[in-house]
């Protein structure tokens, strides 16, 4: 009796124990509720680069040979003639004239023409009349092209460092989510769900500006700019060529016509091919600069294009940190949802 009655009583508590109501998993929200609200980036206002200003080389022929040149293609014994012979004879004697112009030979002028240089031995004696003041004043005067205000001889070439590396996003510590679970892996799917809205609008405007960049860049070339070097360095020795056969021409009338000495006409024959070197000399350092120029404009072109670049990137990666930062906040926020009802950590 005793034995059914334990018996009885076992079965009783069993069946107890089994109709205990068990514990219910806590409900996981709709975590993609709180993204509801987030959008694709606005597009940025394009920056605009920086101008980019340039002025040309120049060559300016001195007053004091233009006068002795014109009255000697004139054929005439102006007093810009009769000076321009004094002066040459302050330098040199008329044997040494002679001498140093008869080394002007076809090929040594057809040289120059194309903008070669003197055998050394005539440079030497062309630089040495150069240097003496007696004729400072039939020099012509240089003037260098500039790019962005600065003679293009003074300006300083600087690497560039850029870093073009980006910075990894920092994702949020989550130091409350412990570890993974069904309901952190649905707060990280709805947070990456809504964070790649802002990575897909951010790469789109990226591409917006990469591709303007690019496409703005490869259209700059130095090439028609050197092109027009050539033009204006072959239209000034064309010119200075003509002028040099004018005054040789008028020279040979002076002498023929007894209007001056031969020793005028050995003088003056040397200022004339004195005129034509020196002013090949100075076009041939203008074409240089401006070749250089020509790369130089290019250069700070470009530049100033990646500059707008950095800056229009710059816009864009504050916008998306700006947009991201909130979201960052509403994870860590179901994180700890998840914690709290025990989903989520220890």
């Amino acid at each position: 009796m005793k034995a059914l009655s334990l018996g009885l009583a076992m079965c009783l508590v069993v069946g107890l124990y089994n109709c205990k109501p068990k514990e219910t998993e806590p409900e996981i929200p709709d975590f993609e509720e709180g993204y509801k609200d987030v959008k694709p980036l606005p597009a940025i206002t394009p920056s605009t680069p920086a101008a980019v200003t340039t002025t040309p080389a120049s060559v300016t022929a001195s007053a004091a040979a233009s006068a002795a040149s014109s009255g000697l293609a004139s054929g005439s014994l102006t007093a810009a003639v009769t000076s321009t012979a004094a002066d040459v004879a302050k330098v040199v004697s008329a044997e040494k004239a002679e001498t140093i112009a008869s080394a002007f030979t076809p090929n040594v002028v057809s040289t120059l023409q194309s903008g070669g240089a003197l055998p050394a031995s005539l440079k030497a004696e062309i630089d040495a009349l150069k240097g003496n003041a007696a004729l400072a004043a039939y020099l012509p005067s240089v003037t260098l092209p500039t790019v962005n205000g600065a003679p293009v001889s003074l300006l300083i070439e600087k690497e560039s460092k850029e870093n073009s590396e980006s910075l990894p996003l920092s994702y949020p510590s989550f130091s409350v989510a412990g570890t993974a679970s069904e309901c952190t892996d649905q707060a990280s799917a709805a947070y990456e769900s809504a964070k790649k809205i802002l990575d897909d609008s951010k790469t789109a405007l990226e591409k917006t500006v990469n591709d303007t960049y690019n496409s703005a860049s490869a259209a700059i070339s130095s090439a028609t700019c050197k092109t027009s070097v050539t033009a204006n360095f072959t239209a000034g020795a064309t010119a200075a060529k003509a002028a040099l056969d004018a005054s040789l021409s008028g020279i040979q009338k002076l002498v023929t016509d007894k209007t001056i000495t031969a020793t005028q006409g050995s003088l003056l024959t040397l200022f004339a091919y004195f005129d034509y070197s020196v002013k090949i000399g100075a076009l041939v350092t203008t074409a240089t600069a401006s070749t250089k120029a020509c790369d130089t404009e290019a250069a700070a072109r470009i530049a100033a294009l990646k500059a707008v670049q950095t800056t229009d990137l710059g816009k864009i990666k504050t916008s998306y940190d700006a947009a991201l930062a909130p979201l960052k906040v509403i994870l860590e926020a179901n994180f700890k949802l998840c914690h709290d009802q025990g989903q989520g950590g220890n």
